[in-house]
């Protein structure tokens, strides 16, 4: 008995539904338009929100893609830093011994 009384007033609020969707108002809109129109609208919003979706997924592919590259290079430009700095260190220490020698010729020559 429950199923019947389900089936009928879903067929009475579907037929309620078409009847009031075909009475127009004085401006000639029909009742349902508002509705159609949000529903429009809701629907365009859903369609750009699943293009943005797309966008977002290819733009972390390829993000994901240039990843490796990129480490890559930031290895390449760490061994460089270091490379630099070794070199830089010897020039320093170079310096510092050649003015330890400076200072003791210095020194020799004054005395």
């Amino acid at each position: 008995m429950k199923h019947f009384n389900f089936s009928v007033g879903l067929v009475i609020g579907a037929a309620t539904g078409t009847i009031l969707s075909l009475i127009r108002f004085k401006n000639g809109q029909r009742l349902g338009q508002p509705l159609q129109d949000q529903s429009q609208a809701t629907q365009n919003d859903i369609n750009n929100l699943k293009e943005a979706l797309n966008n977002f997924q290819e733009a972390k592919q390829k993000l994901n893609d240039a990843l490796p590259a990129g480490k890559k290079t930031s290895v390449e430009l760490e061994n460089n830093f270091k490379y630099y700095q070794m070199k830089v260190d010897r020039i320093l220490k170079n310096l510092a011994t050649n003015q330890q020698k400076l200072s003791r010729n210095f020194s020799n020559n004054k005395e």
